[in-house]
Order: structure tokens, then sequence, then C-alpha cells
């Protein structure tokens, strides 16, 4: 009756043993995936503040190269025309505002 005794004692420490290794399994394979949708969020992230940081290089390239553009930036910045220049202003539509 002892031995019995024993063997089911270690026949359910065992089990524990692999339902704690099961549990600890399927909670760092959860953690893993989440932490690969973060990684491809930020990859994502980091290429699209790439690709502005391009955009803004162009226009600074360009501003540094061209008076014009300089000249044509400035109006636009403080919302005034150059001469032989027409503003057309339109209005939004009413669900907009």
């Amino acid at each position: 009756m002892v031995v019995f005794q024993a063997r089911v004692l270690r026949l359910c420490f065992f089990g524990l043993v692999l339902a704690l290794g099961a549990w600890g399994f399927f909670a760092s394979r959860r953690e893993l995936l989440e932490a690969r949708r973060e990684w491809e969020a930020l990859q994502a992230r980091r290429e699209a503040l790439a690709q502005r940081v391009r955009q803004l290089q162009r226009e600074v390239g360009s501003l540094q190269a061209d008076k014009e553009s300089r000249a044509r930036a400035a109006r636009e910045l403080l919302g005034v025309c150059g001469k032989g220049e027409v503003v057309v202003i339109l209005p939004t539509p009413q669900g907009q505002r």
C-alpha cells in the first residue's frame, strides 16, 4: 500500500511538473508573439519616419539650391502672393467646418 501511494504521489508530482512546464511554454510563446507584433509595428513606424526624413531632406536641398523655391516657400508660409500671382480661395464645404 505504501508503494502504491508513493507511485501515485510521484505520478501526481510528475503531472504537476508537466502542467507547469506546458503553462510556461504557452505563456512564453504568447509573449514571443506579442513581441514580434510590436517589432513589426516599430519597423513599419521606422520606415514611415525614414520616408518622411528623405522627403524633408529633398525639400531642404531644393530650398538651399533654388532661390525661387525659397521665395515661394516664404510666400506660402506668410500667406502672401508675389507679382503676377493670383490667389484663389475656395470655400470649405458646410460639413467640414
